[in-house]
């Protein structure tokens, strides 16, 4: 799987500090002043985009359902 854009990575996959449990999917950081695409892995819904309650401070999310339990 390629990166969605030029990003970093902001929570790995697996345990990682500041993370309760196990995270089971990598959170990316973009911020871009040229309003680069960002595209996602595979086909999805929109689910979410906004402040996440509980993420209060981690920037704008994008919550996409790809189907198959994986979000």
């Amino acid at each position: 799987m390629a990166r969605p854009a030029s990003t970093r990575i902001t929570s790995p996959y697996g345990r990682s500090p500041g993370y309760v449990g196990f995270h089971n999917g990598i959170d990316f950081a973009h911020v871009d002043p040229n309003n680069t695409p960002v595209f996602a892995f595979r086909a999805g819904r929109v689910s979410f985009v906004g402040v996440y309650p509980g993420w209060v401070g981690r920037g704008i999310v994008v919550v996409i359902d790809h189907g198959d339990g994986i979000v």
